[in-house]
């Protein structure tokens, strides 16, 4: 599913409309879904269709769901009905026509609301008054003295502050605020947390745009008397990375971890993305920034994230949660490569698997991109140089009699895909092939849910085209332990001298960076069938 929301979010960037819209429909066809996997796939693909602005397709792919027999959500289809109208006569008259019409429907709720806004704001259809108007009719068909959630509000106060009606922002947000700072103090309104609220009204001092979001966050809490929702610190995390205000990111990320909330997978891939862009080194491309005093490692930052995920399932792994999903742990990998930390690459690997997440396309491509890079970075100084066993990319490779036949093409890729068809870990045993062999062709069809576990040598491992996006990939998953191997290889080339046999050099350095990224939950000595564990 990711694989294929992330092929066609590729397509609809580069404005390739007809090709997205072919590939989606093929794959509908061929891959093997599930009833529910066929609905969220359906949902999805018409979702992006809509962001990007191709009406004509979103309308194409949501007559074929419809076809099939299945509904859509309440939210899908009062968007495509305003969307419908508003195409057929584009005027701001019909649309609040056809708007009313949408919100008057009983399942149409807040939730509806939020994502119509975001189709509006995304597709830049609307002005900001209309937006209001947008906002307004949808009041006026809820009960008299009805409200907005604190979720709307601040997603609305967000959307005109950054169209530059901050004025308007606060006045949705509270009408009887003034145009400074002070919030006020009722006298019947209790403080619940003082760092909490003087963190938030500094945040409001500094970040002029974003002070609505800030000081409605203060005044909720002050009238219900309770912590702030979890809710509103994902949205601020993911306001702040975007604006590039990564010290601030980490102060707003720290207080919600010391008032108890657990942050959303969404918040966490922000933060993977924010310390990944502190590491870059700056450059006028890159434009990298300095990694603030206030924030995590990246071996904590995991850590918090699967004591989240502990906390949501108390205890129980394999069970799903809002703080963990197959979309941030290919952000921490990512992270965790670009930083070279192969160790913590491992022990984010076996999560998948502790977890039962499935491993799509995406993680082998995030993985093998990062080692091709850097092959790619140190080939040309092997070749200029005469201590090649110095280079991590040489060590990896198999210590290979000549470099002159490397290229980093397909072939590479290739040998690096057979390293995980491999169970032995030593670099001098297995090195690049040159004769291909039918023993050495890699497994193309995907393993399937229901299939028996897999043993031996017979993993199910992506080609080289489907991860070079040249042949369309099954929407399925495939085995983690190949990719295992792969990166156990690239933490055994870490050392030019290694004393102790390989597996135990890995094992050693694997369980260095468990002690750093688990929970204490899982770093308990009596052994738990849930506990993460590195095997050959």
């Amino acid at each position: 599913m990711d694989d294929l929301a992330r092929s066609l979010r590729t397509l609809l960037r580069s404005q390739q409309y007809s090709q997205a819209s072919t590939v989606f429909l093929d794959t509908i066809s061929t891959a093997r879904f599930s009833n529910p996997g066929r609905f969220r796939a359906f949902d999805k693909a018409i979702s992006l269709f809509i962001e990007f602005g191709f009406f004509i397709g979103a309308n194409e792919i949501y007559a074929r769901m419809k076809h099939e027999g299945f509904i859509p959500s309440a939210s899908l289809r009062g968007t495509m009905h305003v969307l419908t109208c508003i195409s057929s006569s584009p005027s701001v008259e019909t649309l609040l026509s056809a708007s009313r019409a949408a919100f008057e429907q009983d399942s149409y709720d807040e939730r509806c609301l939020r994502f119509f806004l975001r189709i509006l704001v995304g597709n830049r259809l609307c002005a900001p008054e209309v937006i209001e108007n947008v906002v307004e009719v949808f009041l006026e068909t809820r009960p008299p003295g009805y409200t907005l959630t604190v979720a709307t509000a601040s997603q609305l106060a967000y959307v005109l502050t950054r169209l530059g009606y901050s004025a308007h922002a606060k006045q949705w947000l509270n009408p009887d605020a003034k145009e400074t700072i002070d919030v006020g103090k009722g006298g019947d309104e209790k403080r619940v947390s003082v760092e909490e609220e003087e963190t938030l009204l500094e945040m409001a001092r500094l970040e002029p745009e974003l002070a609505p979001i800030f000081l409605n966050a203060v005044r909720h809490m002050r009238m219900t008397g309770s912590r702030l929702n979890p809710n509103i610190y994902n949205t601020l995390i993911a306001a702040l990375v975007r604006g590039r205000r990564y010290d601030r990111t980490f102060a707003i990320f720290r207080l919600s971890m010391q008032a108890g909330h657990n942050p959303s997978a969404q918040a966490f891939g922000s933060l993977f993305k924010a310390i990944r862009h502190c590491s870059l080194k700056r450059s006028i491309r890159t434009r990298g920034g300095k990694l603030p005093p206030n924030a995590p490692s990246l071996r904590e930052l995991f850590r918090n994230m699967l004591q989240a995920h502990w906390n949501h399932t108390q205890g129980q792994l394999a069970d799903s949660s809002p703080s963990l999903n197959s979309s941030v742990l290919n952000k921490a990998i990512e992270a965790f490569m670009v930083d070279m930390d192969y160790p913590a690459t491992l022990v984010a690997l076996k999560t998948f698997q502790i977890c039962r997440i499935p491993v799509s396309l995406g993680i082998y491509r995030t993985a093998l991109q990062q080692i091709m890079e850097r092959i790619e970075h140190e080939l040309p100084r092997i070749n200029m140089l005469t201590n090649a066993p110095e280079f991590w990319a040489y060590r990896f490779l198999g210590y290979p009699d000549s470099l002159d036949d490397i290229d980093i093409d397909i072939n590479l890729l290739q040998n690096i895909l057979l390293f995980g068809r491999e169970p032995h870990m030593d670099l001098y045993d297995v090195t690049l092939r040159t004769v291909r062999t039918p023993a050495d062709r890699l497994e193309t069809q995907p393993k399937s849910s229901h299939s028996p576990p897999t043993s031996g040598s017979n993993y199910r491992i992506p080609t080289p085209l489907m991860i070079l996006h040249l042949e369309l990939p099954p929407v399925d998953s495939w085995d983690l332990v190949p990719l295992e191997r792969i990166i156990k290889r690239v933490v055994l080339a870490m050392s030019r001298d290694i004393i102790i046999p390989p597996h135990d050099h890995v094992v050693i350095k694997v369980a260095e960076a468990k002690a750093e990224m688990l929970p204490f939950q899982l770093l308990q000595p009596k052994p738990r069938r849930d506990r993460l564990r590195c095997k050959t």
